[in-house]
């Protein structure tokens, strides 16, 4: 067993040491100085929990996020900068605490702050920063290992060292290698594929075989300095995979070009111009591509004509007449070769070497530039040549065509004919550079299609670069302004068409392919594109996806009968399976990177960030901007971007690559940003997006304190308005009412002046007249001077009243109440009947009443008094006066004989009552008990 396994170790050696030098199909990117690293010799590679990538370099630590590198240096007189610029190690442990070794020391970066803390104990050179199974930070120095006390503030030295599963797997795999291969690093990605870096021999990949339990070898990769795509050097200082899932990426740092960076997804296309790295450029344009039945693959340049062996990659250079250009090649089903170009069509028969000049007529002279050579199903060769159509039989007859008839009464010319291919009808289409030629059969009338610019259905362009027939027996049309699609319509064909309008990238469509799953290949000016026929979207190849290049050439598109694809053009000779290419499924986290204020940078932005904090901005900051960048480093550059500002966006805005976003002129208030990114094949991370909460804080004169304050003092200027309207009112109506009073006092002392007088003297005079008759006053005479006597005293008792109730100064109700009294004083006088008043007292001064209520309330009292003495027969009477805090109760009552309200209709002095009471704003509740009396009680709000 032992000499078997000797065996196949020495025979695996034997295979790495023999073999020849890899063709390069590997594709890389770099990332040195020029695209801002600080230094090219990089020692190691990290990528943070957020997803940053960091490099040591001997010149400072790097951290790069898919767009931009900012630089770490050690700062003199700054304990809070790293402890030197030779950065030896870096490591991110469970508790994401960012390890950073030096030549000088261990360092510890704080995220939230941005500044380094240097340790005090390990101030020499650092080799390695492990993490053991149990959360146990190991530091690795020159002469011993240090483990993190229980305290996590020191280290002490340990004469152990930490279990490193590496050295088990190096164990495995030196075996493996060539001799003398000095390992510099080894990873093993999550596809379990093993990387070993080496100190100038590049690096090996070995797959794990479950089967025979045990590695073999995959591929190597060496420096290839010619290439610009090429590993850029063998010196391999460390390797990296980050630890995400569906990571695309593979990280190698290099001894003096940078970081490399090895996409999966690039690297599905196999290079293999890189097998003329140090050929001309004229050699290295690719047309007129082919394959034969052998494995070869046949190529077209400025320089002539080549065949290479698919498999050995052996190249065989074949002569053709000076400067030929080789368009276009054909292997037919006899096994000859066939190939044509500016010099005419030559041909490679089984038992021949080296190809001879097929004569075809001459076109002006020469042998014709022969386009495009298509062989039919019924074995017929056709050549489309500058001149004319050819048409070679099995027995290398010819027969040519210079037009085509149309009608009966015109031809189309057939010149430069640069695409001929049948349909499922037998149809043949011909494409030239001045329109599109369907041709039946040889018996029918050709059709033939052009430009109209009047007519959106009409060919697009009369320049037919190719014709492709899908496995659908659809008929694409190829041309330098876009893709069509042939449709027969009633008859007609008319042309549906596909532009940059619709979503290609480029119009200048060279050539299509079909796979399997029915999707067109597309060569053009901007890269490679696949169309889907039935979505109508397109996915575009670049340079940036791992092509190499752009501008693809006519003829320069393939595909074998084994389903390889081969594509070429301007430095450019690719080759794919397309159910094989990798997709990348890396869905990229996004990060804050830049927050500007007037287009100034916000410093501390991790520390924002940290606090978990709302970004406050005051309401005159009224212009700043986000950055941020999606970590995923496939091809960055196409990341895309969709924001939403909650509060302002009703839906996403998706931004394209923009990577940034400005806000103008926002209105105070409470703001969600969320931002979300995806990667380069257009996938969206839907589960991790970027929130910032923002607070527009408005002016003091827009806040709710600022509105209370002002409503307050907008009340306190309404109140002091008021107060002071009210006050003038008040004024104003004490005025009117000093004036009323005053005019109302002389009023009552001019008529008790002047009506009492009168009245007294129309008395006197009376007496006096009756006096003077001595007696005589008998009969009419004498009862009309009673009358006037007795009508003359009535209204001065009258007068009385009303001058009393003119008078302001008996206005209150205890001047009402003594009226009344002396009212009832006088009537009930020798009467037999007792009066009684409850109630009057000082009290009653305070309480006023309106201007003339004291004259209805008189009155009122004395007509209920009146009926007591006229009708009651009542022996006791009581007037009451109960004035309260919000109404006025005056109450007459006897103890008469009452009477039955109910049956008898009310007089005149009973409804004088009730009207009294309702002029001056009271009511007047006339009531009658059973067992006997009357009482009046009056009742009146106070104002």
């Amino acid at each position: 067993m032992k000499t078997k396994l000797l065996i196949g170790l020495m025979w695996m050696w034997a295979a790495w040491a023999n073999a020849a030098p890899p063709i390069g199909f590997d594709f890389w990117n770099h990332l040195g100085t020029n695209e801002g690293l600080s230094q090219n010799e990089v020692h190691c590679i990290l990528q943070d929990h957020r997803g940053l990538m960091w490099f040591g370099t001997q010149d400072g630590l790097n951290c790069y996020d898919g767009q931009r590198v900012q630089v770490f240096r050690q700062t003199p007189f700054d304990s809070t900068s790293l402890s030197d610029d030779f950065i030896t190690t870096l490591h991110e442990d469970s508790k994401q605490r960012f390890w950073v070794g030096t030549a000088k020391g261990l360092n510890c970066y704080d995220f939230a702050k941005g500044t380094f803390r240097r340790s005090s104990q390990l101030k020499t050179v650092i080799l390695q920063i492990i993490e053991d199974k149990n959360k146990a930070i190991w530091v690795q120095t020159k002469t011993t290992w240090w483990v993190m006390t229980a305290n996590e503030t020191e280290f002490k030295a340990t004469k152990r060292s930490p279990d490193d599963a590496k050295k088990a797997l190096l164990v495995q795999i030196t075996p493996l290698l060539p001799a003398k291969v000095s390992v510099s690093s080894l990873i093993t990605d999550h596809l379990g594929i093993v990387w070993v870096g080496t100190r100038g021999q590049g690096i090996y990949r070995f797959r794990y075989e479950a089967d025979k339990q045990q590695y073999a070898p995959l591929d190597a990769f060496d420096e290839d300095f010619f290439d610009t795509n090429g590993l850029k050097s063998s010196h391999i200082t460390c390797l990296y995979e980050g630890n995400e899932a569906d990571e695309d990426i593979v990280w190698i740092g290099t001894r003096e070009a940078g970081v490399q960076l090895y996409s999966r997804s690039k690297n599905t296309f196999k290079h293999w111009e890189r097998l003329f790295t140090q050929e001309s450029a004229a050699t290295r344009t690719f047309f007129g591509l082919t394959t034969d039945k052998k494995g070869h693959l046949w190529v077209g340049s400025y320089s002539g004509l080549y065949r290479i062996h698919r498999a050995t990659h052996d190249i065989r250079t074949y002569k053709t007449p000076p400067n030929t250009i080789v368009e276009t090649s054909l292997e037919d089903t006899q096994g000859s070769f066939w190939v044509g170009g500016n010099t005419g069509l030559f041909h490679l028969g089984n038992a021949q070497q080296q190809f001879e000049t097929f004569n075809l007529p001459l076109y002006e002279g020469y042998q014709p530039w022969v386009l495009r050579i298509y062989e039919d199903p019924s074995q017929q060769v056709w050549v489309g040549t500058r001149g004319y159509l050819a048409q070679i039989d099995p027995q290398k007859k010819v027969r040519t065509w210079k037009e085509l008839p149309v009608s009966k009464t015109s031809k189309a010319k057939l010149e430069s004919v640069g695409t001929i291919q049948r349909d499922a009808k037998g149809g043949m289409w011909i494409g030239m550079r001045q329109g599109l030629i369907y041709w039946p059969s040889p018996n029918q009338y050709a059709r033939l299609f052009q430009n109209n610019p009047n007519d959106a259905k009409s060919l697009i362009s009369n320049m037919i670069l190719d014709v492709h027939v899908d496995a659908k027996q659809r008929v694409w049309i190829c041309s330098a302004k876009g893709l069509s699609l042939a449709k027969h319509q009633n008859g007609k064909v008319e042309f549906e068409h596909f532009t940059e309008k619709n979503g290609l990238t480029n119009s200048f469509v060279y050539g299509a392919m079909s796979d399997k799953a029915g999707h067109l290949w597309l060569t053009t000016n901007g890269g490679l594109i696949r169309f889907n026929p039935e979505k109508k979207t397109f996915r575009t190849y670049t340079s940036q996806d791992g092509l190499g290049g752009l501008e693809f050439n006519s003829g320069g598109f393939h595909r074998s009968p084994d389903g390889e694809f081969f594509v070429g053009g301007n430095g450019m000779l690719l080759s794919f399976r397309p159910d094989e290419l990798v997709i990348n499924k890396h869905l990229p986290r996004i990060l804050l990177r830049s927050f500007k204020k007037f287009e100034k940078p916000v410093v501390h932005l991790d520390s924002i960030m940290a606090s978990g904090q709302p970004i406050r901005l005051d309401y005159d900051e009224n212009f700043f901007s986000f950055e941020w960048a999606a970590l995923d480093y496939t091809n960055p550059s196409s990341n895309q971007f969709a924001y939403r500002l909650e509060g302002f966006d009703k839906d996403w805005v998706y931004t394209g690559t923009r990577r940034f976003v400005d806000f103008t002129n926002l209105n105070p208030g409470n703001y969600q940003l969320w931002v979300k990114a995806a990667n380069n094949e257009g996938k969206w991370n839907d589960r991790d997006y970027l929130q910032l909460s923002l607070v527009i804080t408005p002016p003091f004169w827009k806040t709710w304190w600022f509105y209370g304050l002002l409503f307050l003092l907008v009340a306190a200027v309404a109140k002091l308005l008021y107060d002071n309207h009210v006050r003038q009112l008040l004024a104003l109506e004490r005025a009117k009412l000093e004036e009323n009073e005053r005019v109302r006092k002389l009023a009552a002392q001019d008529l008790h002046d002047e009506f009492g007088n009168t009245l007294t003297r129309i008395s006197l005079l009376t007496e006096l007249v009756k006096n003077r008759m001595n007696g005589q006053a008998g009969g009419e005479v004498g009862e009309l001077l009673t009358k006037i006597s007795d009508n003359a005293n009535r209204m001065y008792q009258g007068t009385k009243d009303f001058i009393w109730a003119i008078n302001p100064e008996h206005d209150s109700l205890y001047e009402i109440a003594v009226r009344l009294k002396d009212f009832g004083d006088d009537v009930f006088d020798k009467t037999g009947i007792r009066f009684n008043v409850e109630g009057l007292n000082d009290s009653l001064r305070g309480v006023n009443l309106p201007t003339g209520a004291s004259r209805h309330l008189v009155l009122l009292f004395k007509e209920a008094m009146s009926n007591t003495l006229k009708h009651a027969q009542a022996t006791d009477t009581t007037l009451s006066f109960v004035p309260t805090s919000d109404s006025l109760r005056i109450e007459w009552q006897d103890n008469g004989r009452g009477m039955d309200l109910g049956r008898s209709r009310p007089g005149n002095g009973l409804m004088n009552i009730q009207t009294r009471a309702e002029k001056i704003g009271g009511k007047a509740t006339l009531t009658s008990p059973t067992h006997g009396g009357f009482v009046v009680l009056f009742e009146r709000p106070c104002a």
